[in-house]
């Protein structure tokens, strides 16, 4: 019984032939090509899109933190420039010659010495201080003090200055070209305040850019990319980028600051101020109003990604024949293996090193799986053995390395933390200065290691003899300071003789020596109200007991406090 073939099965026959796709063997082949082809172009197409997104991700990513880090670095700056030109105004030499302007006897006389007292201040605080160009002493009238050429500096505040400083505020003017330097500078000012508190005029300072100019130059994208501080009318103040045109005279497009302030946290896409089509981002420097806009321009943006699709298309016609046939056979081997490594890799660029890929190929893949089985391994143990480096330099930042004691950098820092935290609970807290008695005799008698390891023991004895909450330092040679957490004055005296009594009790070196300490005890807030008031008034209780013969404890006086503050 004869059987006919199907219209369209004899018509795909017919077309086979024409095609000389007779033979299995091509049948096969073509077939393996196309199986590779098409998925090989989806993919391909899907890997172009996925890395432009990624590239899109990436320069997005680089762009807010460039301009991220400009505001904070910027912010920074100027809070910094704040806070020193406070210090300034704060200085003996501001006050006491500001008052002494102010009194009636011998008033010429006590002038002319105040203000060139004044005047020699503020010119050595300018050449120790680079960011400044120059420095005066405003009246509250707008009167210039000190120097008498403080005009120019007037008239670049602000209208309202004088209501922002009665407030204690800071006071920032606008940026301006500085015509002797061609560059921009801006004016500040903050208040001059009595020790009484009563207001004594305003510290001005005109500074200029040079040190965050540089700061701003590191942080650009690309080699097209640039960053920018852009003041309230939309000029230009710094660039990282040449901007071939006078100080202050480029500003960035309207159309340009209205993309960026509309598109928030996220980059946009805009004309720069050369006509360029670049991509962008915005952060607002939030001390006084400006922001900070970095950029790179689209077409080095996205060369890479261009660059890559050229050459994957090209290695595509290229590799498809050959690879076409020996994919089809190998698909399963390769595949399988190829999907276990990029799952281990993804966990792995997740942070997730507990990764072993099972070894089921003896060939490359098997290789290269334990090849990265290896590499894997050796990621989790360097992570491992750098996270103990860290915590033994932490520990090494902060230690004396001869007693094991904390180290003076770290006892200064945990000393106003601690003062703070005593001030805003209103708790008591005391320090212990301790000396040890005749400490270069025994050095010179027994020798630098002896009196090294006189220097650990004694410390290994204030370990013993304070609580655990204490804080045990050595401030420097064979001085140590203890510190108490909510210990007034007298149990912090009783704790000192325990500590000096012990340390009597205990014999020391060849032969048994006998060692002493002497101590002085200060308290917060009976002796000081600061850390170097409370450290000068432990001091000078220490004094105090090395003069009545050593070996004693003493406790700071009345007249000790009233000095220090």
């Amino acid at each position: 019984m004869h059987r006919r073939l199907a219209a369209w099965e004899a018509g795909a026959h017919r077309a086979l032939h024409r095609l000389h796709l007779d033979r299995i063997r091509i049948k096969m082949l073509v077939f393996a090509l196309v199986a590779t082809l098409v998925p090989t172009l989806t993919l391909s197409y899907h890997s172009y899109s996925m890395n432009r997104e990624h590239v899109n991700a990436k320069i997005s990513e680089e762009l807010r933190n460039a301009s991220t880090q400009t505001a904070r670095e910027f912010n920074l700056w100027l809070k910094e420039r704040f806070y020193e030109t406070r210090v300034f105004s704060t200085s003996y030499e501001v006050t006491e010659n500001l008052e002494q302007l102010g009194r009636g006897r011998d008033a010429a006389r006590q002038a002319s010495e105040a203000t060139r007292r004044l005047t020699e201040y503020l010119a050595s605080v300018r050449a120790k201080f680079t960011d400044y160009d120059d420095l005066c002493v405003l009246g509250m009238n707008g009167e210039r003090l000190v120097p008498a050429d403080g005009e120019a500096l007037r008239s670049r505040l602000p209208r309202e200055w004088a209501k922002q400083i009665r407030a204690d505020d800071n006071v920032a003017g606008d940026a301006y070209r500085d015509a002797a330097r061609n560059k921009p500078a801006m004016v500040i000012a903050v208040p001059i305040k009595a020790a009484s508190g009563r207001l004594l005029g305003a510290m001005t300072a005109r500074l200029n850019f040079d040190g965050i100019e540089r700061i701003v130059q590191g942080f650009a994208v690309g080699h097209t990319g640039g960053i920018h501080i852009v003041d309230r009318e939309r000029r230009i103040i710094l660039s990282s980028a040449a901007m071939g045109a006078p100080v202050l005279s480029t500003k960035v497009p309207e159309e340009a600051t209205t993309k960026l302030l509309d598109s928030g946290d996220a980059t946009t896409f805009y004309t720069d101020r050369q006509g360029e089509a670049v991509i962008g981002t915005m952060r607002p420097v939030s001390v006084i109003g400006w922001t900070a806009v970095a950029e790179i321009t689209r077409q080095e943006a996205y060369a890479r990604v261009l660059r890559q699709r050229n050459i994957a298309l090209v290695t595509l016609a290229g590799l498809v024949i050959v690879i076409g046939f020996t994919a089809y056979v190998l698909a399963l081997t390769v595949a399988r293996p190829v999907e276990r490594l990029t799952a281990g890799a993804t966990q792995v660029g997740n942070g997730d090193f507990d990764v072993q890929v099972p070894v089921l190929d003896y060939g490359e893949i098997g290789y290269l799986t334990r090849a990265f089985n290896k590499m894997v391994t050796h990621l989790r143990e360097g992570r491992d053995e750098l996270a103990a480096i860290n915590v033994a330099l932490e520990t090494l930042s902060v230690t004396d390395g001869l007693t094991g004691l904390f180290n003076h950098k770290h006892l200064l820092q945990t000393l106003q933390t601690e003062l703070a935290r005593a001030q805003r609970h209103k708790h008591p807290l005391s320090v212990l200065m301790i000396d040890v008695d005749h400490f270069k005799q025994y050095n010179d008698r027994f020798g630098h290691q002896m009196g090294d390891k006189l220097l650990a023991d004694i410390a290994a004895i204030f370990k013993r003899t304070t609580r655990s909450i204490d804080y045990a330092a050595r401030y420097g040679g064979d001085e140590f300071l203890l510190l108490l957490h909510e210990v007034a004055s007298a149990d912090a005296l009783m704790l000192a003789d325990r500590v000096r009594h012990a340390v009597a009790a205990t014999q020391f070196g060849p032969g048994d020596h006998e060692v002493t300490v002497s101590i002085g005890v200060a308290s917060y807030p009976e002796h000081a109200e600061t850390v170097e008031a409370l450290i000068a008034s432990a001091d000078a209780g220490l004094y105090k007991a090395k003069r009545s013969g050593r070996n004693e404890t003493v406790l700071a006086t009345e007249d000790d406090a009233r000095r220090q503050r």
